[in-house]
């Protein structure tokens, strides 16, 4: 599902519109002025996207970059025993990157993010991505910074959680072998000779 409307639109559907006063409101954000986050409004569209909505999947080609405004998404791993199967993996929540990894080192996307929420968020395309981050202007560098920051949080977060998986997963196949281990008979104490 996806639910992609213009500037006008999302007004009226969200009964927001992302300005400088709500991206000030954004933690991740507060260190730019008012002038820079101008001009990220002017360069990232407004985008709402419904619940469900996979901003990226694992494995596919990075076309672009958001920064989440409103909302939570939810980051999934393929699971490396089941890859038709997905892992939650962590929460994104307003003021996060989604899916910047795969713009910075020109990979595939590294995991699959999908709106749990109705979002609102900008939309960075490559261009805008490639420019911030060959620009040595203070604006450029608060965003590398940034991307730095925020890709190592969630590189932390996700490794975190799959090595949770990998330890409940190791468990589960520990009790599943000793369950079908099989258990020799009770042995009874020998009997004493009748005197």
């Amino acid at each position: 599902k996806r639910l992609v409307v213009d500037q006008g639109d999302a007004r009226a559907r969200a009964g927001r519109f992302v300005n400088v006063s709500e991206l000030r409101k954004i933690e991740a954000l507060d260190a730019y002025t008012n002038r820079e986050l101008e001009v990220l409004c002017e360069a990232a569209p407004q985008r709402t996207f419904e619940p469900g909505y996979f901003f990226c999947k694992e494995g596919e080609n990075g076309r672009s970059c958001f920064i989440l405004v409103h909302g939570e998404a939810e980051v999934l791993k393929n699971d490396p025993i089941n890859p038709a199967e997905r892992k939650v993996v962590g929460t994104l929540h307003e003021g996060s990157l989604i899916g910047q990894v795969a713009l910075v080192d020109c990979g595939l996307r590294s995991a699959s993010v999908r709106a749990s929420t109705t979002v609102i968020a900008l939309e960075i395309d490559r261009g805008f991505f490639k420019q911030l981050l060959s620009d040595c202007n203070p604006f450029a560098i608060r965003f590398q910074e940034q991307i730095a920051i925020s890709s190592s949080r969630q590189l932390r977060r996700a490794t975190d959680r799959m090595l949770e998986f990998v330890i409940e997963r190791a468990q589960q196949r520990a009790a599943k072998l000793d369950a079908a281990r099989p258990r020799p008979a009770p042995q009874r104490p020998p009997r004493k000779p009748a005197v």
